[in-house]
């Protein structure tokens, strides 16, 4: 069964407001003190948002033409990791002014904005922020899994 663009806007629209229950609850529980649960919520808000913005790229591919199935939106929103990359706007980046890439931005910094120095060191920022860009979506998926669920580490305790 193919999906119609109002079923498409409706679902984007339901995503968006359970992304924001989830973060509100993620703040009542952070704020009493059970920070493994709040992280949880919080990383499953993530993964709503990423829904929200799917449905509505799907939405945008149907009105241009694109037939799109309920089934392949239902196996497609069951990758968790992926959610969290659709939902992932931008990356923050905690920088020691000691560190490499601290060092690095701080050229960048005083390097002439048309000089082929700063567009080396920009291609450089890019690439640093393009890979973590990569890594953070099963990051936060792997915070989930470990707020939510008890598992022993890597030395065979809790």
């Amino acid at each position: 069964m193919n999906a119609t663009p109002k079923f498409l806007l409706e679902g984007s629209y339901y995503a968006l407001v359970q992304c924001g229950r989830l973060l509100t609850s993620a703040v009542i529980l952070y704020k009493t003190g059970d920070y493994a649960t709040a992280v949880g919520l919080a990383a499953l808000a993530h993964e709503e948002l990423g829904r929200s913005w799917y449905l509505k790229d799907k939405r945008k591919e149907m009105v241009q033409g694109k037939p799109v199935s309920v089934e392949d939106i239902r196996d497609t929103c069951k990758n968790y990791v992926m959610k969290q990359e659709w939902g992932q706007g931008s990356v923050t980046q905690r920088v020691s002014v000691d560190s490499v890439y601290g060092k690095l931005l701080q050229n960048r910094y005083r390097a002439d904005l048309q000089s082929n120095e700063r567009r080396e060191y920009d291609q450089q920022v890019n690439e640093i922020t393009k890979r973590q860009m990569g890594r953070t979506p099963q990051d936060r998926h792997d915070e989930r899994m470990k707020a939510f669920y008890v598992e022993p580490n890597a030395a065979g305790t809790d």
